[in-house]
C-alpha cells in the first residue's frame, strides 16, 4: 500500500496546482481506461514473447499510474463540488451555530450552517462584532437568523499557512462579518441537513454540555481550557500564551488530540471486555465505541488517522493475519484522501502521519525481539532488558525528527527540549485522561466527583508549571524563519537516505541460530 498512496497523493497533489477543475470529466475517462486495462492485463494467460515484453507496464506502470490517475480524478471532482457561486449583496439567512466561538481582539468567530434556501447544507464562518456581541449569544445549536454579505476566504500576505485551504479541508465555503441589528435568534430547522451533519451537530452539543460540566464541579481558567482541548477535543478556550508554552516546549500535540489519545480510549474501551477481545462482537462494540468519540471530539484528521489503523489491527487479529505498520498506516491515510483529498493539505494531517511514520521505522530498527538483537545486546544482556525504558526516548526523538522540517515551514521555529518535555507529558497526558474518564463517571456523586475534579485541576495545575519552566529556560525554541516547499522536500529526501540506511545496516544481525541457543 506504500508506493500506491504516495502515488495516489502525488496524484492529488498534481490536481490542485497544475489541472483545471473544469477537466474532471476527462479524469474520470482516464481512469476508467486504465482501471480496465489494469483488469486485461491481470487475466492469466499463457505466457509468450508479446506478454513478457509488456511485463514493466503489468508490474510497475500501472499498478502506480492508476492511484496516480485516481488521486488527480477525485481532486478534481471535489474541488468542482466545493465550487459555489458567491452571492453578492446582502442576504437574509437561517443558519445554526456548529462550533464553539473563539474569541479575538475585534470580534468572535464561529462556523455555521445555513439551513434553508438555496444554500441550505453549506458551511460559513460568522464574524461577529465583539462590542454587540458576546460568548453567551453565541453557542452550538443555537439557531440564527443573520443579515450578511458573504465572501470567499481570502490567504492571509506573507505567511506559508494557507487560510482559504484550511477553510476548504473543513468545506467552509464562505465567509461572512455580522455587525450590530444583522443577527437575532430563531428556531429553525434542521431537517434539511444530512443525517451525517445533524449527527455532528448532536455531538457537539453533549460535548458542550460536558464542558459546562467541568466548569460547574469547579476546573476553571487555563485547567479547564486544556481540559476540554486534551479529553474533547475543544480548542476555543485555548489563549495564545498556552498556545505559545506548548510551542516552544514541543507539546503542542498534547493540545490537538492525537493517536496517543486515541490509544488510552481504546485500551480503556477494551478494559470492559477484556475477557471477550478474541470475541467478533466484543471487537466490534470496542471499535463502535472508539468511532463514536472521534465523531464526538470533531473527527480530526489525527484521530481519524488513529482510528482507522486501530480497526484495520483489530480485523488483522480477528483474521489471524500479519499486521503490517506500515501497510496499515498507508491504508489508513489512502482511505482518508478518498473521502476528502483535500486533507493532503492539512497541516495536522501531514503532522500526523510524519510522526506515526518515524515512530514506526524507528520502532522498528530499535526493536527488541531477539531476531534483531545485535552483537552488543549479546554481550551486555541488560542492554535489551533497558530498551523499553529506552523506547520513553527515541520514540519521540524519532517523532520530532519525522515533522521537525513540517513543524519549521508552518510554525517557523523548532523546539529544543523536546524530550525532557515528552518525558513529563506522556505520563501527564494518559494520568489526566484516565481523571478525567473517572470525572465524567463520578460526577453524579457529589463528594466523588468534587475529588475527581480536583485530581484534574491539580494535574493539569503541575503539567502547566513544569512546561512554562521548561519554556524559561535559555535557548528553548531555534527561530527558523523564512523555509521553503523546495527545502522541506530536500529534508525529506535527506532523511529517507538515512532511514534506508539504516535499514540496509539492520539487516547486518548476528545469526538467528546463535541467539536461539542463548534464549
Amino acid at each position: 500500500m506504500l508506493p500506491l498512496c504516495l502515488a495516489f497523493s502525488a496524484g492529488i497533489a498534481i490536481a490542485d496546482r497544475f489541472v483545471s477543475p473544469a477537466m474532471a470529466w476527462e479524469s474520470i475517462v482516464v481512469t476508467l481506461f486504465l482501471v480496465l486495462s489494469s483488469i486485461v492485463f491481470n487475466i492469466k494467460a499463457d505466457p509468450t514473447p508479446f506478454t513478457l515484453r509488456l511485463m514493466p507496464i503489468k508490474t510497475l506502470v500501472l499498478p502506480l499510474l492508476t492511484p496516480f490517475s485516481c488521486g488527480i480524478m477525485l481532486a478534481l471532482v471535489q474541488l468542482n463540488g466545493l465550487r459555489t457561486d458567491c452571492p453578492r449583496g446582502f442576504s437574509v439567512y437561517d443558519v445554526v451555530i456548529m462550533s464553539e466561538p473563539k474569541e479575538s481582539n475585534k470580534a468572535i468567530t464561529a462556523d455555521a450552517i445555513i439551513t434553508s434556501g438555496k444554500y441550505a447544507g453549506c458551511n460559513i464562518r460568522l464574524a461577529f462584532d465583539k462590542s454587540y456581541f458576546g460568548k453567551k449569544d453565541i453557542a452550538i445549536g443555537n439557531g440564527l437568523e443573520v443579515r450578511c454579505r458573504m465572501k470567499e476566504p481570502q490567504d492571509f500576505k506573507n505567511s506559508n499557512f494557507s487560510y482559504k485551504r484550511y477553510l476548504r479541508v473543513r468545506n467552509i465555503a464562505f465567509t461572512a462579518f455580522i455587525g450590530k441589528n444583522n443577527c437575532k435568534g430563531k428556531a429553525v430547522s434542521i431537517s434539511s441537513l444530512s443525517f451525517m451533519q445533524r449527527m455532528r451537530l448532536g455531538a457537539l452539543t453533549l460535548r458542550h454540555n460536558i464542558v459546562d460540566t467541568y466548569r460547574e464541579h469547579g476546573i476553571s481558567g487555563e485547567s479547564l481550557a486544556i481540559a476540554a482541548a486534551m479529553t474533547l477535543g475543544d480548542k476555543s478556550m485555548l489563549t495564545p500564551s498556552i498556545q505559545d508554552t506548548y510551542s516552544i516546549t514541543g507539546a503542542a500535540h498534547v493540545l490537538a488530540l492525537s493517536g496517543t489519545h486515541l490509544v488510552i480510549v481504546f485500551f480503556i474501551f477494551s478494559l470492559l471486555f477484556r475477557q471477550y477481545s478474541r470475541r467478533w462482537y466484543a471487537t466490534g462494540i470496542i471499535l463502535c465505541l472508539t468511532w463514536t468519540y472521534v465523531v464526538f471530539v470533531g473527527m480530526p484528521a489525527s484521530v481519524v488517522r488513529a482510528a482507522l489503523m486501530l480497526s484495520i489491527f483489530s480485523f488483522a487479529r480477528l483474521a489471524e493475519r500479519g499486521k503490517n505498520s506500515i501497510n496499515s498506516l498507508a491504508t489508513a491515510a489512502s482511505l482518508m484522501l478518498a473521502f476528502n483529498p483535500q486533507v493532503l493539505f492539512d497541516a495536522g494531517f501531514q503532522l500526523s502521519v510524519a510522526a506515526v511514520a518515524g515512530i514506526l521505522l524507528s520502532y522498528d530498527f530499535f526493536s527488541p525481539l531477539p531476531r534483531k538483537l545485535s552483537i552488543m545486546q549479546m554481550r551486555y544482556p541488560i542492554l535489551t532488558r533497558l530498551i523499553p525504558f529506552i523506547t520513553l526516548v527515541t520514540i519521540p526523538m524519532a517523532a520530532q525528527i519525522a515533522t521537525a522540517p513540517l513543524i519549521a515551514y508552518y510554525f517557523g521555529r523548532l523546539p529544543v527540549y523536546f524530550l525532557i518535555t515528552n518525558i513529563v507529558v506522556l505520563p501527564a497526558t494518559s494520568i489526566i485522561l484516565y481523571v478525567a474518564v473517572a470525572c465524567i463517571i463520578l460526577f453524579p456523586i457529589p463528594i466523588l466527583g468534587t475529588v475527581a475534579a480536583w485530581l484534574m485541576q491539580n494535574s493539569i495545575y503541575l503539567l502547566n508549571n513544569i512546561l512554562t519552566f521548561i519554556a524559561s529556560l535559555p535557548h528553548s525554541s531555534v527561530s527558523i524563519p523564512g523555509i521553503s516547499v523546495t527545502s522541506v522536500a530536500i529534508s525529506y529526501g535527506i532523511l529517507i537516505i538515512i532511514i534506508a540506511y539504516l535499514q540496509l545496516q539492520s539487516g547486518k544481525m548476528v545469526n538467528n541460530s546463535k541467539i536461539n541457543r542463548i534464549h
